[in-house]
């Protein structure tokens, strides 16, 4: 879930949307295409859509990694993952980071350790050289 909304959230900013008003208007990935298509004539999906996130995210990923952001970073602040939820249905839980960022790099194509990008993730974004 979070990377679909980080991917289409990439998509909406791009493309100058307000991401308070798609959301409110409900704006679905293929409805964006749709009008996206309508007004440049470009053939559009909501896959292809989503795939242009994606490709922005992990261009954003590498320049991220080229100016020094490692993997490291990519944390929470201690409140999340030291303090146990105080009350409801997570009550006494707190975020395993570590697995969570496992599973994100997975859906991702990144090197859990590196945090690049894998080769095949690029060539399937069309993205050759950066």
């Amino acid at each position: 879930m979070v990377k679909w909304a980080e991917d289409y959230g990439a998509v909406i900013d791009s493309l100058g949307i307000c991401k308070i008003a798609y959301q409110a208007m409900g704006l679905s990935p293929d409805m964006v295409a749709k009008s996206y298509q309508a007004v440049t004539g470009i053939e559009m999906n909501a896959a292809d859509l989503l795939m242009a996130g994606e490709r922005i995210n992990t261009l954003e990923r590498l320049l991220n990694l080229k100016f020094g952001l490692t993997p490291g970073l990519d944390t929470l602040p201690a409140r999340f993952t030291d303090e146990p939820i105080s009350d409801g249905p997570g009550q006494g839980e707190t975020v395993d980071l570590d697995r969570m960022l496992g599973e994100y790099y997975a859906l991702r194509g990144w090197d859990p350790v590196s945090g690049y990008p894998s080769q095949a993730k690029l060539l399937e974004l069309g993205i050759a050289t950066y």
